[in-house]
């Protein structure tokens, strides 16, 4: 078999992994999923793990084989090359390059929200000021506060109705304007993270999802 074939469809391989990220990350986004099962897109480490060849019924070669495996890095040295398996990309061709199909697999990792990482990342940019009970920035601190100290006693739907709370504070433009850029930038980014990993593992009702309409609401600031 041509090894210029086979380069071919390895860059073809190789470049439609991307895409099918690009599609995985796009539903997740669309529909508030977890296409890639708990894993973040950006820790994933792509290596060719080789050809091969299916036979007919007659011994005949039918279809190549291209496959790559998705990896994550081993922090704690444990798989080979320190390269931890986590899922593969299989694309298969006629004998003479034509494209059949494609099958991708990513294994589930546990979830995790990392509620200290907000905790701090917010305590840093939040302007102190906004800690006066006479200003009106200090509502946004006590609802964001509130929803962290429910998430931590694991009151989920508590942290769903600060959600809205803020979302509502939000929705009032001269409240946003009011806002340092910085702080609502990271506001926005755990109000979006919380709620999906909410959702996603089913930790609220999905009626109370509906009727403060969080979905349509949270898109809107991604």
């Amino acid at each position: 078999m041509e090894i210029e074939l086979l380069n071919k469809l390895r860059i073809e391989t190789e470049s439609g992994i991307q895409k099918i990220f690009n599609e995985l990350e796009k539903q997740s986004i669309e529909f508030g999923t977890d296409e890639f099962n708990g894993n973040n897109r950006e820790e994933f480490i792509i290596k060719f793990d080789g050809f091969g060849i299916d036979l007919n019924e007659n011994g005949e070669k039918e279809i190549i084989r291209v496959k790559l495996g998705i990896y994550l890095e081993d922090k704690d040295d444990i798989w080979v090359n320190s390269l931890e398996p986590i899922g593969d990309y299989l694309t298969l061709y006629d004998l003479k390059g034509e494209f059949i199909d494609e099958f991708i697999t990513i294994n589930k990792r546990e979830i995790e929200f990392e509620i200290d990482f907000w905790i701090e990342t917010l305590n840093k940019t939040v302007p102190k000021r906004y800690f006066k009970r006479n200003i009106p920035e200090y509502s946004l601190v006590s609802y964001v506060n509130h929803s962290i100290f429910l998430f931590q006693g694991k009151d989920f739907d508590g942290v769903l109705v600060f959600l809205k709370r803020c979302l509502d504070y939000l929705e009032i433009s001269e409240n946003k304007e009011r806002i340092k850029s910085e702080y609502l930038d990271k506001v926005n980014s755990y109000l979006q993270s919380v709620f999906y990993y909410l959702k996603n593992n089913h930790l609220v009702d999905e009626e109370k999802i509906e009727k403060y309409d969080i979905v349509k609401r949270i898109k809107t600031k991604s």
